[in-house]
């Protein structure tokens, strides 16, 4: 029975001593497979930041060029405003005149009828 026993207990430091190694080499590899994924999310993070600056830079310059078209706008839609104020004022002025004038007409045409 005691070589039974110690057959036995044989085997069983013979597994304990199997799996330590499989921890072993589980362990490493877990920790090689961690630190390789590490370095790829970083590598990822520092292209993708790379990418999102230049992105924000180009987005920064199109700002910066509608604001100038923008400026150049306002300054064409004052310039027409005045411009159109200019334009009615003539306007106005010469439709008066006309009226005036076409009373005038009128008033010598009547006179001439009446007489």
């Amino acid at each position: 029975m005691d070589e039974k026993n110690d057959e036995q207990t044989e085997l069983l430091r013979l597994i304990w001593v199997e799996m330590k190694a499989l921890g072993a080499n589980l362990g490493a590899r877990i920790d090689a497979t961690n630190a390789s994924l590490g370095a790829r999310i970083d590598a990822t993070n520092a292209s993708l930041g790379a990418r999102i600056d230049a992105t924000n830079a180009r987005l920064d310059l199109a700002i910066e060029k509608m604001d100038t078209r923008f400026g150049a706008v306002e300054g064409v839609m004052r310039e027409l405003g005045a411009q159109q104020l200019m334009l009615g004022r003539f306007v106005r002025s010469v439709v008066d005149g006309d009226i005036i004038d076409l009373r005038e007409r009128l008033a010598r045409v009547e006179a001439k009828l009446a007489g």
